[in-house]
């Protein structure tokens, strides 16, 4: 099997940081955020702070995301100056906003939701001098990424419940018990008694989510490879014979506990790759027993092997942690 294009990503721990989701935030026309899709504003004016402190700031906010087979990077940044941080800028959907102030006595780290825009993350650290602003920083960086991860997810959920596939979700609550925010784009593919496989299908690439039921057991890292690897034999590849498996490499995929609202259950991340093919990408997995002693699974996967991959992955993992 061809496995050289794989990367090892060593940040999960940026999102074993983040083990609930939160829900859909209702927005307000008049007050929605702006920005776009996995983006941060940096407020940290280059003609005062330290090179060396910008550019560290910026490369831990752009370090690679995990579990893709290309290296990109977890957020794109857009840096301003102090002065420049007005009217719209205000209402930017992640923000991480850098002051000096002579004044204070300690470096003081805040986190508000919602402050000026919906859904909005902003973060500021304020210090009398630039090394306790940035140790300040270092000491929180793993939290500041999670939320601004998890608050991207929670903008593009919000652009998806406009644009809903009605019947898919309705077939989807009928069949599982479950409702999903699933875009109009989505249609269904294949159904099986046991499955649900929607795809949304362009020139380019492919955006794939499948719902389905496994035999009743622990959530382990074996048992949750097990049932994607057995319920992924139904998408047939070249031939019939070739079908998606998980990737094990190093510390490939990640597994953690992942509580998304009222379900407790684990997560998946990692890649997968066509058996004995060329074909593969990554993927994003939930898995949770109902009080019925079911094991449901919903998996988000791509296939792009011409296109960057952060932003698509993130767009199926918005839908599969829409669940309710």
């Amino acid at each position: 099997m061809k496995r050289t294009y794989l990367i090892l990503m060593t940040v999960a721990m940026v999102f074993a940081a983040c083990k609930k989701s939160g829900p859909i935030i209702p927005v307000s026309v008049d007050n929605s955020s702006i920005g776009k899709a996995a983006e941060v504003l940096l407020v940290m004016d280059k003609n005062v702070w330290d090179t060396t402190m910008q550019d560290s700031v910026i490369a831990i906010l752009t370090q690679p995301q995990p579990a893709t087979n290309q290296v990109e990077p977890m957020f794109d940044v857009l840096q301003l100056n102090e002065e420049l941080f007005t009217d719209n800028k205000l209402r930017h959907f992640n923000i991480l906003h850098f002051q000096l102030d002579t004044n204070l006595k300690e470096a003081k780290y805040s986190l508000e939701r919602n402050n000026y825009s919906n859904p909005q993350v902003y973060v500021e650290i304020r210090g009398a001098n630039q090394d306790s602003c940035f140790q300040l920083f270092l000491q929180h960086q793993d939290d500041i990424l999670a939320e601004f991860y998890e608050n991207d997810i929670r903008k593009i959920q919000n652009a998806f419940t406009s644009i809903p596939n009605v019947e898919v979700q309705e077939k989807i609550r009928q069949k599982f018990g479950i409702l999903l925010t699933v875009p109009k784009d989505y249609n269904i593919a294949r159904e099986g008694d046991d499955y649900l496989w929607l795809l949304y299908r362009t020139v380019k690439n492919d955006r794939c989510i499948m719902i389905y039921k496994s035999p009743t057991s622990e959530l382990t890292r074996a048992n949750m490879i097990y049932n994607r690897n057995r319920i992924f034999k139904n998408i047939e590849g070249e031939h019939p014979e070739y079908h998606p498996v998980v990737v094990e490499l190093g510390s490939l995929p990640f597994i953690f506990p992942m509580q998304i609202g009222a379900h407790q259950g684990a997560e998946m991340r990692g890649l997968w790759e066509m058996n004995d093919d060329w074909m593969g990408g990554p993927f994003y997995h939930y898995s949770f027993i109902t009080p019925n002693n079911e094991t449901i699974s919903i998996d988000g996967f791509v296939y792009a092997p011409e296109e960057e991959k952060r932003d698509y992955i993130r767009q199926v993992e918005s839908i599969v942690k829409s669940i309710k």
